[in-house]
Order: C-alpha cells, then sequence, then structure tokens
C-alpha cells in the first residue's frame, strides 16, 4: 500500500486557536496558504499518486495524527511503514515518532527526506531517527520493492 500525507486546511482555518500558539503553521495561516482548494497543496508531478494510492488529508506535521492513516494501516494488516518526503525535523519526525509509540517497523529513505536545515536533517538522519527506525538508502529500498 502506498499513501501520501497532504496538508490542507478549510477556507477561514477553523483548525487553529485564535491566538496563534501554533508557531509552525501561523505563516501559512497568515499568508492565506494550504487551503483545501489551493494547487500549493498538490503533490509534485514526478510522484504523484497512482491508482490505487492513498492520499491522507492532514491538519498537522504529524501524518498519523487525526488521520485516516491509521484507519488503513490496520485495516490492511500492515505492520511497517516506509517514510520519506518534507520535512525531515517536522512531517517526518512527528511520524515516526508516533509509529514507533504504536509498534510499527519503521524505515525513512535518506535521499528521499529534505528540511531547511540540511545539519538538522544530518543530525536526525545520524543519531536520532536510528534509535526508532532504520535509516536506508534508496537503492535498498527500491531493491525490497516487489517486482511487477
Amino acid at each position: 500500500m502506498i499513501a501520501y500525507s497532504q496538508v490542507q486546511f478549510t477556507p477561514g482555518y477553523p483548525e487553529f486557536p485564535p491566538n496563534k500558539a501554533n508557531k509552525a503553521f501561523y505563516p501559512y495561516v497568515s499568508a492565506n496558504e494550504l487551503l483545501t482548494n489551493s494547487t500549493q497543496r498538490d503533490i509534485i508531478s514526478n510522484v504523484a499518486p497512482q491508482e490505487g494510492d492513498f492520499v491522507v488529508q492532514k491538519r498537522r506535521f504529524n501524518a498519523m495524527f487525526e488521520s485516516t492513516l491509521p484507519l488503513l494501516l490496520r485495516a490492511n494488516l500492515i505492520d511497517t511503514v516506509v517514510l520519506s518526503g518534507a520535512y525531515t525535523s517536522g512531517v517526518i519526525l512527528a511520524t515516526l515518532r508516533t509509529c514507533s509509540d504504536m509498534d510499527y517497523q519503521i524505515y525513512v529513505i535518506r535521499e528521499n527526506v529534505i528540511d531547511p536545515s540540511y545539519s538538522l536533517s544530518q543530525i536526525l538522519l545520524d543519531e536520532f531517527f536510528p534509535q526508532q527506525a532504520s535509516v536506508i538508502s534508496l537503492e535498498t529500498a527500491l531493491k525490497a520493492l516487489p517486482s511487477k
């Protein structure tokens, strides 16, 4: 099963408290970005979902938090997750921590994560993530895929 997580907010941003407590997302709110009707939230075409893939809408960094992803994983008897995407210190970190707490086997594809801070990304990949996940190369991940 392949699933994508995608940040989407409702116009007017009712998902956020008016006190601007969520510092990570407030810049998007103030710029009126990442709305459900915005093309900015589109997944880039060269990795776009294919037929049979799932796109899970989320409202925070963590793809497992208040989304349908945990339900999809349980319903499909999936016990292993492979993480890639942006941001290493946001989405990947938050999702990895929850998956670890839920006892999933976790892989992070080293070449498939990005972060505004290269040095922070490297610390996470080299020192922190290996405590809860296997950090693997893209080549290793591709070799593990079933043949078509």
